[in-house]
Parts: C-alpha cells; structure tokens; sequence
C-alpha cells in the first residue's frame, strides 16, 4: 500500500516539474483537486485527465498513474454489495479502459508480454458488460500486436472480428482507424492497391466526422502508397500535409512517424540532407518519448542513410541500434505468452458464453414454471370457490346432519391444503427445511383455519335443522 502510494506521488511530482509551463500548470490544478476527492468514480476521471496530459512524453508515469486508476476501481468492485448497478457498470467500464490503456503503453515500450495480457483482461471485461465499441476497439488493438509480431493471417481475422463489431456499433471513427491497420496490412503483403482503397475509405469516414488527427494518419498512409508507386512528389507533399495536422495538435508520436516517413523519402530521393534532418529530428523524438518501434524504424533509415554516403561506422552503430530495438519488441517469450494470453481468453470467453446459456435456460425454465403454478392455483381457486358455494347452498337443499358435516369437512380440509401448497416455499426458507418448525407453521395455519370451520359447520348445522 505505502510502496504504492509513494509511486503515485513521485510520477506526479516528476510530470510536474519536467512539463512545460502549460501543462505542468493543467496537471497542478488536476492534481490539487484529485487530493481532495473521495468518490472513487471522480477520482478515477481526474487521474485518467492527468495520464493523458503526460502520457506522449513520459510513458513510465502514465503507467503509474493508470495502474492507480485499476486500484481503485478493483478496490472499490471489491466493495459492491451495496453499491447500485449503475455504478459497478460504470467502474468496470473504468477498470477495462485502464487495462486497455495500460496494454497501449506497454505496446510503446515494447513490452509484447505484457500489452497482450492487459488487453486481453480489458477484452474479459467489455464482453462482460456488452460494451461492443470497447471489444471491437481491443480486437483492434490485439491485431495491431500480432501484426507487429509478423503474423498476419492472425492479426488480419482480430481487425476483421473488431471491423465487424464496430460497424455494428455504429462507431465511425474507430471504424476508420481499423481500415487504416487492414490497409497497412495489406500493403506488407504487398497488394499496395488494396490497401491504397481501405485508405481512401478511411480519409472519407475522418473527413466527414472533421477528425484532424485521423486525417493525418490517413495522409500518412496515402503517402506511403505514393512512395512504393514511385510517386514521390505526390508522397512528399502528402506527408508535408500530415505533419502540419500533426503539429496543430501537438501529436508528438505522430510527428515522430511523420518525420520518419518524410526523410525516408527524401532518401530515397537522393537528397541527403533533408533526410538526415528529418531522421535525426525524428530519432531524437523517439528517444525522449522512449518509443522501441520508432526508434527502430528510423534507426534502420539512418544506417543506410549513413551507408549511402560511406559513413560506415555511423552505418553500423544505427543498424546496432535498430537490432536492439526490434529483440525487444519480438522475441520467443513474447510469442509464446501471446499464444497463452489468447488461449487463456477463448477459454474464458466460452466459460462466460455457457454461463449466460445456463442463466437462460434456466430463467426460460422458472418462467415456464410460474406461468404452470400461477394456472393451477387458478384453477384449484376456483374450485374451492365453487366448493364453498356448495357449502353455502346447504340449508338450501336437503342434505342430513352428518352428510353436511363431511362436506363442510372436506371442504375446510381443501382450503388447508391450498393454504399448505402456497406457503410450502416460504415455510421451507423460513424454517430452514427443519421439519419440526415446519410442523408448527402448519399446525398454526390449522389454528386459524379451525375456529373459522367451527362457525360455519355451527351455523350450518342450526340452518339444516331448521
């Protein structure tokens, strides 16, 4: 507890005083209010606001401060009974988006391991509650991992899975986003036209919603195709067009990719050195923000920029780095932990999918069965009212003394039956299934039947004999 606290406090000291003026000034005010809240739901949104003001340039706080969002949202789950439905949907809303969350971070740091496994505890959790936009964000979010981890026909059914759902969901944004990955996809395989079209679709979708920062991911990716087609002019101006969007919004990871993009063209160009600007601007970016995929990539640009122009030492410490980069992002453990992260999550998903069956058989069972009881205690009343109506025909009609007798009888001994049959469930709960305190619930059902059978065989009688 206290390891976790001072955790917490030192993140935030550390994002307060290495931000710039403008957002330490943000974080200051998050921060003063988050010391005085305590109900876990207000707490958990200001620490969310304070992850994403910090989490594009210090990615070890921004875990920190996630994981603080899960603590509480777990220890306050821990805590439900009483709580309304309402509000534990609401912290297991918060608890899956703080996995997922967490799994993104760690895909930036190039922990694979432990990405797969928050996403897909985040996963667990949106099917649980239905949230369809979430679930169809995680398959998202899962095939972009396999994707990074070379398998494509895995990562490609994730993005279709997550598609599908989406577009079920109506989320147009996050639709456009999983076109750009299957898009992205396909160019590796190298069917550039294909993937050139689930771009142009995806362009469409950020246009019409005004998304300035899908729109430049979509430039990006337009880009690239011109740059594989050999359209560099067309590319280079694409990409210019991408990272002024990027630098409106201050999207440092998007910058960092832009530039990338950008000096790879200009390589490819032959002009050196506006593509030794543009990656050591990139690189230098990487490095700050701690990005393992970034680096790599243009790292790998920077040693056959630097091999092009005979600067084969720099050449070699670029193509070390680049290696370093990538064993950290792929390597055997990861793949096989991704292999058990998804096997663990079929199996919990068809544990949850039978669950569910089984509540519906069985409340399809007790609704069938209530509508057969609440039918016969319909008709056993009415023929106990029929009987009593016979009851009360006597005098009426000439019966003797001791014919009259067994009816009343029979008649009262009716009633206490039924009065048996619908207070059986509630004597049994009441009583513990002990049979001698269900003798004396019976016997006190029978006390107050008895003097009512007294009158009526009394008042009776008297009628007949007259």
């Amino acid at each position: 507890m206290l390891a976790r606290v001072v955790l917490l406090v030192t993140a935030l000291t550390l994002v307060s005083v290495n931000a710039n003026p403008s957002k330490a000034d943000n974080i200051d005010s998050l921060q003063n209010v988050l010391v005085n809240t305590i109900q876990d739901t207000s707490k958990i949104n200001l620490l969310f606001a304070i992850a994403e003001e910090v989490y594009l340039w210090n990615l070890d706080s921004a875990l920190v401060i996630i994981q603080e969002v899960i603590y509480v949202a777990d220890n306050s789950l821990q805590d439900s009974v009483d709580l309304p439905e309402r509000h534990k949907l609401t912290l297991l809303t918060d608890l899956a988006s703080g996995l997922n969350n967490i799994g993104y971070i760690y895909k930036f740091k190039g922990d694979i391991s432990n990405a797969l496994e928050s996403y897909f505890s985040s996963l667990k959790i949106s099917d649980k509650i239905n949230d369809q936009v979430a679930v169809g964000n995680l398959y998202n979010n899962i095939g972009m991992i396999y994707d990074g981890q070379d398998d494509k026909e895995k990562a490609l059914r994730y993005y279709q899975d997550g598609l599908q759902v989406l577009e079920q969901a109506g989320s147009m944004r996050h639709v456009a986003f999983v076109l750009e990955n299957i898009g992205i996809l396909h160019d590796n395989n190298g069917d550039l036209e294909k993937g050139f079209e689930c771009y142009g679709k995806a362009l469409k979708i950020r246009q019409d919603l005004k998304d300035n920062r899908g729109i430049a991911l979509s430039y990006n990716n337009i880009a690239y195709y011109y740059h594989k087609t050999g359209k560099m002019e067309e590319a280079l101006d694409t990409s210019m067009k991408a990272l002024e969007l990027f630098k409106e919004i201050n999207d440092k990871r998007g910058i960092v990719g832009t530039l990338t993009s950008i000096g790879w063209i200009y390589l490819d160009m032959g002009e050196y050195d506006k593509a030794h600007l543009s990656l050591s601007q990139s690189l230098e970016k990487a490095r700050t923000l701690g990005y393992p995929a970034y680096i790599k990539r243009v790292a790998k640009l920077l040693s056959q920029l630097y091999k092009e122009q005979g600067k084969y030492e720099k050449a070699l410490v670029m193509y070390e780095e680049h290696i370093t980069m990538r064993d950290s992002i792929v390597n055997q453990k990861n793949e096989k932990t991704a292999i058990r992260q998804e096997m663990k999550y079929e199996f919990e998903k068809a544990q949850i999918v039978k669950e569910q069956n089984e509540k519906e058989t069985m409340r399809v069972g007790m609704e069938a069965q209530q509508r057969r009881d609440n039918l016969q205690y319909s008709v056993i009343l009415i023929a106990i009212l029929t009987l009593f109506g016979g009851v009360l025909m006597l005098g009426f009609v000439n019966v003797g003394p001791r014919m009259a007798e067994g009816i009343i009888f029979f008649s009262f001994l009716i009633l206490f039956e039924f009065f048996l049959v619908l207070a059986d469930p509630y004597i049994d709960k009441w009583s513990g299934g002990a049979p001698g305190f269900k003798l004396l619930f019976n016997a006190g059902i029978a006390a107050l039947i008895f003097p009512l059978h007294a009158f009526f065989e009394t008042k009776l009688k008297r009628r007949i004999s007259e």
